[in-house]
C-alpha cells in the first residue's frame, strides 16, 4: 500500500510497519524499500526459517527466497537489513518440538509486541542497534526455558 501513495502521505499516515512471516520475494522487497526512500515507515520484520507455508511458497515460486524465511544472520541479509535499519526478530529459536512455525509467528507476536511497546515507551527507537538493550525474543526464550518449554 505504501508504494501506491506519495511520499508525503506515507510519512503522515504510516509510521511503523510490522511484517510477520511475509510471503514476499526478497528482491521485490529490496526494490520496494529503495522506492520508498527516507519517507518509509520504521519496519520490524519477524522471520522463521522453519515455516512450512513459506517453504512451500518458495518452492512454488522456483526456489526464490521469501522474506519471511530468510536467516537474518547470514549475508547479504544481515548487512542489508542493518543498512535499511530494519529491526529483525528471528522466531526460529522459539521453536519447540511439534509446534507449527507459521502459527508460532502469530501466537508469539503478541508477547513480542508488548516488549516492543515497552522499549518504545522507554524512549528506544525501533532502529536502535548495538545499544546493549536485549532483543525482546531473548526475554521470551528465557521465559520459555524457565517454564520448561
Amino acid at each position: 500500500m505504501a508504494l501506491k501513495t506519495t511520499a508525503s502521505m506515507r510519512n503522515d499516515k504510516l509510521k511503523n510497519a510490522l511484517l510477520v512471516a511475509p510471503d514476499v520475494d526478497v528482491d521485490v522487497f529490496r526494490t520496494q524499500i529503495e522506492r520508498m526512500g527516507a519517507a518509509r515507515p520504521r519496519i520490524a520484520l519477524f522471520v522463521s526459517q522453519d515455516d512450512d507455508a513459506l517453504s512451500l511458497s518458495k518452492t512454488i515460486w522456483g526456489d526464490v527466497p521469501r522474506l519471511g524465511d530468510i536467516d537474518p544472520s547470514q549475508e547479504p541479509y544481515r548487512t542489508e537489513l542493518g543498512q535499511d535499519k530494519i529491526l529483525v526478530f528471528d522466531l526460529t529459536r522459539l521453536a519447540t518440538a511439534g509446534d507449527d512455525a507459521h502459527d508460532r509467528a502469530f501466537s508469539d507476536v503478541t508477547s513480542v509486541m508488548g516488549m516492543i511497546q515497552q522499549r518504545l515507551s522507554q524512549g528506544q527507537s525501533m532502529t536502535d542497534r548495538g545499544t546493549g538493550v536485549r532483543n525482546p525474543l531473548d526475554q521470551i526464550t528465557d521465559q520459555a526455558a524457565a517454564m520448561g518449554k
